[in-house]
């Protein structure tokens, strides 16, 4: 049986859940390997907390004379405390030490990684895609940690060009261990993909709450505000301002690459709605919903084998591309003639 000392560094969701997920493990009746689990967070709070929740055995709130021993360290903080922890790390750890960060970008860690951390330590860097369970509950505290929050989703590695293939393994393992499948990605297309899916969702969050929160009648709108409303601004509260500002400016070529992208669509749905076109409108949700349902059947089965196939039908299909701007230059051609 093998015996690893784990230390999480960041004891909210993730790392707690993390915790969770390995004293679960250890609750079987065979196991394969025994986890001896440590916890480090500046926040009282949380490290009491995951300690009542059996998340770590012993938390601190600094760096402990022990973290020399660990065998695997787990960097579930923000970006540029990420980064921090990275450089005082670098001195104190034993060789051979794995680094899992779980920070929001890679292309940026892994530089930070390469100019700091010798070559006796291998970082690998990981995102992780939820248990589709909890998809839509935007909740990001130490109070929300669960033990399979990562059954059924995704790890997404991209390895230091400097970690030895054993240790890309051990992460590997560890992450089928948390129950996520796995899965390789290249750090600069990850970054993009993320400019997508974490970036423009904190740019409409800011930009939604900011464009009305100054303006007259201000205060009933806070009265008429509810779920549809929270859940497009909730990220203004899920961290805070200097780690959101962080993610998109170390990311702002992506972001502003995407936000091009979204305000182009926004423009065409405007140009459509404007004309107050039912049936337009009606065709687009249509098409959105078709779509919207096929990702949905794909992440919540963790099923990708018909990605590839499905991206092209969509390029061949897309409706906002394709019959969208054709049906808006067939009205407005339409009305230049009836002139």
């Amino acid at each position: 049986m093998a015996e690893l000392t784990v230390t999480l560094i960041g004891l909210g969701r993730l790392g707690s859940s993390i915790g969770l997920a390995l004293a679960g493990y250890q609750a079987r009746p065979k196991m394969h390997n025994r986890f001896t689990v440590w916890g480090i967070d500046a926040l009282e709070e949380n490290r009491k907390i995951a300690k009542q929740l059996g998340a770590v055995e012993h938390a601190h709130a600094s760096l402990f004379g022990g973290i020399e021993k660990s065998d695997l360290i787990v960097l579930a903080t923000e970006l540029e405390a990420t980064h921090q922890w990275l450089r005082d790390l670098a001195p104190r750890l034993r060789e051979g030490c794995v680094i899992l960060e779980l920070s929001p970008l890679k292309l940026p860690t892994l530089h930070v990684g390469a100019e700091y951390l010798p070559p006796t330590l291998h970082l690998i860097g990981a995102t992780a895609t939820l248990n589709p369970r909890y998809l839509w509950d935007g909740l990001d505290d130490v109070h929300h940690a669960q033990a399979d929050l990562f059954v059924g989703g995704t790890f997404m590695l991209a390895p230091s060009v400097t970690a030895h293939p054993q240790a890309i393994e051990l992460a590997h393992e560890f992450c089928k261990l948390l129950g996520a499948t796995p899965h390789f990605i290249d750090p600069i297309e990850h970054d993009g993909i993320v400019a997508i899916t974490e970036g423009l969702p904190i740019v409409l969050g800011l930009a939604t709450f900011t464009a009305f929160a100054d303006q007259d009648g201000w205060g009933e709108v806070q009265r008429l505000s509810n779920p549809a409303f929270g859940r497009i601004t909730h990220r203004l509260m899920d961290s805070t301002a200097p780690a959101l500002a962080q993610q998109l400016t170390h990311n702002h070529e992506n972001v502003v690459r995407q936000l091009d992208v979204l305000m182009s669509r926004l423009a065409e749905i405007r140009a459509v709605l404007k004309e107050g076109d039912e049936l337009a409108i009606e065709s687009l949700f249509n098409h959105a919903d078709q779509a919207y349902s096929a990702w949905l059947k794909r992440r919540s089965g963790g099923r990708w084998d018909d990605l590839l196939e499905a991206v092209d039908q969509h390029r061949q299909t897309s409706f906002l591309a394709g019959f969208l701007g054709g049906y808006l230059a067939e009205r407005l051609t339409q009305r230049k003639d009836e002139n």
